[in-house]
């Protein structure tokens, strides 16, 4: 997690220098509660996407057996209030859009978290 996270503060770093504005940097499959307190710690916005009754890629995988991906399905049960206290998540998006519709909820929450900061 260590190198995980200087890596990822060496990248935004670099990032902001080059780009002179502020940079959106999306980080995804955060999913233990150390990656989520470190992100937090830098003042970073966290989802935990739940993707409800949305088909998702190869649910009969060997790789769903991973730890992560258990821990990631057992919160899809979990009520949204719990995610956020529990784990610190600031917000608990429900991926049960259509693409076009989909599209459009991330361009507003994108300006909605960018005028937050």
């Amino acid at each position: 997690t260590d190198l995980w996270f200087s890596n990822l503060k060496d990248a935004y770093k670099e990032e902001m220098e080059e780009a002179h504005v502020p940079v959106l940097y999306l980080v995804d499959d955060v999913r233990y509660e150390i990656e989520i307190k470190l992100l937090n710690k830098i003042g970073a916005v966290t989802c935990f996407v739940k993707h409800l009754d949305r088909a998702i890629e190869d649910p009969e995988g060997e790789w769903r057996n991973h730890e992560s991906e258990k821990l990631a399905n057992a919160l899809e049960e979990t009520k949204d209030d719990e995610i956020k206290q529990t784990l610190k998540y600031n917000f608990v998006v429900h991926n049960n859009k259509e693409p076009e519709e989909l599209k459009s909820w991330a361009s507003d929450f994108i300006k909605f978290i960018s005028a937050m900061k």
